[in-house]
């Protein structure tokens, strides 16, 4: 794991560098469990030697570098905020403070797709699911081992839309919430 990606805490996936400055660096990401394209800003304090933001063969520093460890590059996406009050129905991100994820109540069953029988295929299919305030999936994307043809593409996220949950929370309040599913589909 690189510098860059222990300062992103995992969450991101680089795609490219799109500016370098003289405070840091921006960056074109994906959130890796929502698959969304964003962009992130990582500012470099002065000193910081092997800073992913501007390589030290660029920095002209008057004194001597200051190891990593001791003064890491800051990383912010967005600036730091209290989280909002929470609402029933609101968005709940894994960082807010007293947060319970998503639990799997009960999984669905679905049909083997038509295309698929007879093949033996067997898959393992990752599925990124929006959780309501009442349990309900209201939305479902396949995140790794995306089927190539056979129905599988359809199968998947249809089954992970019938699941069942106990909803996530914030202060026992609760709220919609991405979080992922395992289907193991076999005919």
């Amino acid at each position: 794991m690189t510098l860059l990606d222990e300062q992103l805490g995992g969450k991101y996936e680089v795609l490219e560098k799109v500016r370098v400055g003289g405070m840091g660096a921006i960056y074109k990401v994906r959130h890796r469990l929502l698959d969304e394209i964003r962009v992130v800003k990582v500012i470099r304090r002065p000193g910081v030697e092997g800073s992913p933001a501007v390589p030290a063969a660029n920095a002209q520093e008057s004194s001597p570098p200051v190891k990593p460890e001791e003064s890491p590059a800051r990383v912010s996406a967005l600036p730091r905020k209290p989280p909002p009050r929470m609402e029933p129905g609101n968005m709940i991100l894994r960082s807010f403070p007293g947060v319970q994820e998503p639990e799997v109540k009960q999984l669905a069953s679905y049909s083997y797709p038509a295309a698929a029988k007879g093949s033996g295929k067997r898959l393992s299919l990752r599925v990124a699911v929006l959780v309501d305030e009442n349990g309900q999936v209201i939305d479902a994307r396949i995140r790794q081992g995306k089927p190539s043809g056979l129905g599988f593409e359809e199968v998947a996220p249809a089954a992970a839309r019938k699941a069942q949950f106990f909803p996530a929370t914030r202060d026992g309040i609760a709220g919609k919430m991405w979080t992922e599913l395992v289907l193991e589909l076999a005919e």
